[in-house]
């Protein structure tokens, strides 16, 4: 079974998510796609950063809609630090027969030799890159090229990159913007009924 992983804060999930997840599971033929939302992430700051429980919430009503998405709540559970190697494993073990894609955008990609044990996320998937804007080419196949020497096994989507980030929601979502565009329906509804980035 090929199954893909696409993990993050998803402060909020949004419609870029949505989009790489979607073009993974169509372009790489995948039956299933994970979303696996952090506890707490190690690699970059977590800026208004809603409850673990509220991020896992949304990612389930944002998967109800697309029938190979499913959702893990393996690093909410275990309350810790979320590290990608951890998190393989465990799906390894619950997965036995699976064929794992860790799907990423380009910031990602270009920085996870520097995660723990990355060796052990070479040996247990498959790199996916998504680009995030035009014209980053060949620094990604630069790096694909130095992880590959590492025995990493590296896939480069070419796609159209969509240019959208959580923070942008949330700020929009501050100002009173109309952002229903770029979150799902049932998402937006959920943020507003709980009073999530200043949504009143």
């Amino acid at each position: 079974m090929k199954i893909g992983i696409l993990g993050g804060t998803f402060n909020p999930i949004h419609i870029g998510h949505i989009y790489i997840a979607e073009e993974c599971c169509r372009r790489l033929e995948l039956q299933k796609v994970i979303l696996v939302p952090t506890y707490i992430p190690p690699h970059k700051s977590a800026k208004d950063l809603v409850r673990a429980e509220q991020r896992l919430e949304m990612c389930r009503l944002a998967a109800e809609n697309h029938t190979s998405f499913e959702v893990c709540d393996y690093e909410i559970c275990n309350n810790d630090r979320s590290y990608t190697y951890r998190t393989l494993e465990f799906l390894h073990g619950k997965y036995q027969e699976g064929n794992f894609y860790l799907i990423m955008g380009e910031d990602m990609f270009l920085t996870v030799q520097d995660w723990r044990k990355p060796h052990k996320i070479y040996e247990m998937a498959a790199l996916c890159a998504a680009k995030r804007e035009d014209g980053s080419d060949l620094q990604l196949k630069s790096q694909a090229l130095r992880l590959e020497n590492e025995g990493a096994r590296c896939i480069i989507l070419d796609m159209k990159p969509l240019t959208l980030s959580s923070t942008t929601i949330r700020d929009g979502l501050k100002q009173g913007k109309d952002v229903s565009g770029l979150l799902d329906q049932q998402v937006l509804e959920y943020i507003g009924k709980n009073g999530l980035y200043g949504r009143t």
